[in-house]
């Protein structure tokens, strides 16, 4: 149960009963502000702004000489002020001397009051009771004598009114179970009664019942057009329902009627920011913070538009300001670390995810963004550990079930975390992380067709995000569209020039395109942002090698492997340059030493073949690629080889079936197309074979021997005469 927030308004002449009452709430547990020694308005005006916004329940103690004194009723304005914005606010009047006729302040007269009939005071002892039972903090032991005022065996009649009073005490505590079956009675008994509808549909929105808030919030509008605190409940659950125009609209009506609705403000500033208008976002949010400077929420929202603008070090004040002002506030913890890992801040980052998870144990964006930091430090382990968390968990929003999308992905329960994309975009198409997720996820599925326009609608929400252009590029090199691969490659990085995943892509994207100097220039500055990433040295080996500097590529390798003798990636580069030199014994006993660093991978075997076979050694390289496929029966390489060796020999049937094995695993791999071939023209099926051969030199104009293959094809079909 929450601590309950009290502000106590009194005149120094009433200072004995004001302790009194100090004591007894604080003895029931509540947290109570009030001005204990007397050091007047000119001292305190901040503090007393800052409390009285911060604290939901205002205690004013009245009496003639409360009633004289032009700060109690300051102090009492403000707070009603506060109330009509937001009716689930508690304004409690406990009346501490007897009182004449018509004397309280009109705005006072119809918010019930701790009082005897006509306005007499009750003893100290009494009035603190019923004070802690109107605010539900009542302790379950003795009960003050009953005064004989009040008939002792009547049972006070529950009105709608009373039972809005004791519901906004559960709310002021947090008691949200305990306090919605109240509001659902009290609207029962007064249909229309505004004030309950308005609670009833806040409460809802807490409970994470949106469709029932949503309801609540506009029966209280059908009774009232004119509240704006309705209006401004309806947008920010809306938000929370992912219609995000709509909750723009919704908060517009709110300001049409009260300008200085700083809920509505700091709405539409959500609203904007998910709609990536963090300009008119950082607008909004500013003028809430204008009008309510204590407003934890509008300063996450600023926060949130101004990492959006990549200005990180105002965000990070932004969010910090929040945390100030509310410590226990999940979403700004978390932005908070989300914020520090874009300033490369990420222990800090961490252990700020790790407050946000205390606080919030339920938030998936929480656990995502510990996944994803995580991974980012290259725990991969702690990074599983914390996407598990994500995807157990129940998503509550559109953001919660795009970042379980992205946690089942990284789980490989990838036909769920297209789901989840999926579950996201149901509730908004306007939040691009939700469209990057299914991008993901279609791209696990290999899916890239699919995947490419749900990336690109996720730049055209939000272009400034580093890592939708890196996915997008690993998607059009999926689909051998390298130039514009290399373009969003070039965007990502523009956007976070620190990665050097994205330098190894452009490299090997340019390495594609055979623009060998400048991937040697990627390759570089990847391993100088990271110089762990040995395998990038087998990519630079080739390159090296292709440019004709062989013994640069070869003293490359030998100096890594010396440092990593352990890297089976760097043996098979060195394996695979052995075999292009001819060196095919040096090249068996390479792959042979890999094979024993790692006995399970297929490429291994596949390469061990390949050399086996050009040693002349064909029943041991076909058992090689036997291994090979048996570890992995998609690998199209081994089973194009596997063909060609049968081929060699002279099992046909066999070589065809493992073309066609090829082909039906990559229509796009010439050379499975020119096994195919052969295959059918040693098989005197002519027709088919050309057919065969024609697409392998579709595919690759350049590959000769699929030109070789159809000119035989053309020839074995020449009638007879013609072959003379």
């Amino acid at each position: 149960m929450a601590q309950m927030h009290i502000f106590i308004s009194h005149n120094r002449q009433d200072i004995d009963f004001c302790s009194v009452l100090v004591q007894g709430l604080r003895e029931a547990g509540a947290n109570v502000w009030y001005d204990e020694h007397n050091m007047g308005p000119h001292k305190l005006m901040d503090t007393i702004e800052r409390e009285l916004r911060d604290r939901p329940v205002f205690i004013v103690i009245l009496s003639p000489a409360a009633l004289q004194s032009p700060w109690v009723k300051d102090e009492c304005n403000w707070a009603y002020s506060l109330y009509r914005r937001d009716q689930a606010r508690i304004i409690l009047p406990v009346v501490a001397a007897p009182l004449g006729q018509n004397v309280i302040w009109i705005f006072l007269e119809d918010f019930k009051r701790v009082e005897k009939a006509e306005g007499e005071p009750y003893p100290p002892d009494k009035a603190v009771y019923e004070t802690l039972r109107l605010l539900e903090l009542a302790p379950q032991q003795s009960v003050p004598q009953q005064d004989n005022s009040q008939p002792e065996n009547q049972a006070p009649q529950e009105t709608a009114e009373s039972l809005l009073a004791h519901s906004n005490a559960l709310l002021a505590q947090k008691r949200y179970n305990e306090a919605l079956p109240l509001l659902q009675q009290a609207t029962r008994l007064q249909p229309r009664l505004v004030e309950a509808w308005y609670s009833l549909g806040r409460t809802l929105q807490w409970l994470n019942r949106y469709d029932e808030s949503l309801f609540a919030c506009d029966r209280a509008i059908a009774l009232d057009g004119s509240n704006a605190a309705a209006w401004a409940r309806k947008a920010t659950t809306l938000i929370e329902m992912g219609r995000i125009e709509d909750a723009v609209s919704a908060s517009d009506r709110a300001l049409a009627i009260d300008r200085e609705d700083a809920t509505a403000w700091a709405a539409k500033g959500a609203a904007l920011n998910i709609l990536g208008r963090y300009e008119e976002g950082l607008a909004a949010s500013e003028q809430a913070i204008s009008l309510d400077p204590y407003d934890a929420y509008a300063w996450t929202c600023k926060g949130v538009a101004l990492y959006g603008l990549e200005r990180y070090e105002e965000a990070l004040d932004a969010q910090e300001q929040a945390i100030a002002l509310d410590p226990n506030y999940g979403q700004s913890l978390a932005n908070k670390a989300a914020t520090l890992d874009k300033l490369q801040r990420k222990e800090e980052a961490l252990h700020w995810i790790e407050e946000a998870i205390k606080v919030d144990a339920s938030s998936v964006y929480a656990w995502g963004v510990k996944g994803n930091l995580l991974s980012d430090m290259n725990k991969e382990d702690e990074a599983l550990l914390a996407f598990k968390e994500a995807a157990k968990l129940l998503p509550r929003s559109a953001l919660d079930w795009s970042f379980r999308s992205i946690a089942l992905g990284r789980l490989k329960q990838v036909e769920d975390a297209l789901a989840a994309a999926e579950e996201a975009l149901k509730i908004t198409s306007k939040l691009y992380v939700a469209w990057l997720a299914k991008g993901v996820a279609l791209l696990l599925l290999q899916e890239y067709e699919e995947a490419l326009p749900a990336l690109e609608q996720s730049t055209r929400l939000y272009a400034k995000d580093a890592t939708i252009w890196y996915i997008k590029g690993i998607v059009l090199v999926a689909l051998k569209q390298l130039d514009k691969a290399l373009q969003a490659f070039e965007r990502s990085l523009k956007l976070n020039p620190g990665q050097a995943e994205i330098w190894e892509m452009k490299a090997g994207t340019l390495s594609s395109l055979n623009r060998l100097e400048e991937a040697l220039e990627a390759y570089d500055k990847a391993l100088e942002l990271d110089p762990s990433k040995t395998d990038i040295l087998s990519n630079k080996a080739q390159i090296l090698f292709s440019l004709g500097r062989t013994d640069e590529a070869i003293r490359i390798l030998n100096k890594a492997l010396k440092d990593s003798p352990s890297n089976v990636e760097l043996w098979l580069a060195k394996g695979l340059l052995q075999l292009v030199l001819e060196q095919y014994d040096e090249a068996l006993a390479t792959f042979t030493k890999a094979q024993k660093l790692s006995p399970k991978n297929p490429e291994v075997w596949n390469s061990k073949g390949f050399a086996l076979s050009r040693l002349g050694r064909d029943e041991e390289a076909l058992a090689a690629y036997e291994k090979a496929l048996k570890l992995d029966p998609k690998l199209v390489e081994a089973w194009y080889k596997k063909g060609l060796l049968l081929f060699r020999l002279n099992r046909i049937e066999e070589a065809l079936d493992a073309g066609n094995k090829a082909l039906s695993l990559d229509a796009k791999y010439a050379p499975s197309w020119t096994v195919r071939g052969f295959a059918l023209q040693e098989l005197q099926r002519y027709d088919e074979a050309l057919m065969a051969f024609d697409a392998a030199l579709e595919l690759d104009p350049t590959n000769t021997e699929a030109a070789r293959g159809k000119a035989l094809v053309l020839q074995a079909k020449k009638p007879w005469w013609q072959k003379l």
